[in-house]
């Protein structure tokens, strides 16, 4: 799975994470701390995550059996 934002000031997605898991039953994961930063900082008006108020994200999976 990789995973990228859009970012000011460019807008273009920018890499944050790629990663393997191997799926052994059914279940759920998930990230923690995905952009490395605080809670108040990713949030604030001044953020580099958000495009018009809007969080762009993108996540390509790819399933091999």
């Amino acid at each position: 799975m990789e995973i990228a934002c859009r970012k000011k000031p460019a807008g273009g997605f920018v890499f944050i994470t790629k990663m393997k898991h191997t799926v052994t039953n059914k279940g759920e994961w998930g990230f923690f701390d995905l952009f490395n930063t605080s809670w108040e900082s990713f949030i604030s008006q001044n953020s580099l995550y958000f495009i018009d108020n809007m969080l762009h994200l993108r996540a390509e999976l790819t399933v091999l059996e």
